[in-house]
C-alpha cells in the first residue's frame, strides 16, 4: 500500500514538472483568482500553464501519500491495531487499483 501510493505521488509530479501540457489541455487551465493557485506551493511556468489536469491529480496523490504514511505510523506504533487491515484483501485490491489508475492517467495524459 505504502509503495502505490508513493508510485501514484512519483508519478503526479512527474506530471506535474516534467510533462508539458499540450493544446488538448489548454481549457482545463486553473483561473488566476481560483482557490487552487492559492494553495499551489511552486511557481507556475507561463511555458506550461496550471491546469485542472494536473493540479488535481497531484493533490489527491499527496492526500492519499500522507493518510497511507499515518496508517503506517500508526502500524509501526501499535501493529494489533492496523494488521488485519492491512493484510486483507480490500487493502491490497485498493493499493494495486490505485496504482493502474495512476498509470492510465499517466498513459492517456502522455496520448
Amino acid at each position: 500500500m505504502l509503495i502505490s501510493a508513493f508510485f501514484g505521488l512519483f508519478i503526479s509530479f512527474c506530471w506535474q514538472f516534467n510533462i508539458k501540457a499540450g493544446d488538448r489541455f489548454i481549457n482545463t487551465r486553473i483561473p488566476d483568482n481560483s482557490f487552487f493557485r492559492k494553495i499551489y506551493p511552486f511557481k507556475e511556468d507561463p511555458a506550461d500553464p496550471l491546469l485542472y489536469v494536473k493540479f488535481i491529480p497531484f493533490l489527491i496523490a499527496i492526500l492519499i501519500f500522507i493518510s497511507v504514511l499515518i496508517a503506517y505510523v500508526v502500524f509501526w506504533i501499535n501493529p494489533n491495531l492496523l494488521y488485519n487491515f492491512l493484510k486483507s484483501d480490500g487493502c491490497i485490491v485498493g493499493s494495486l487499483a490505485y496504482s493502474a489508475v495512476s498509470v492510465i492517467y499517466l498513459i492517456v495524459l502522455q496520448l
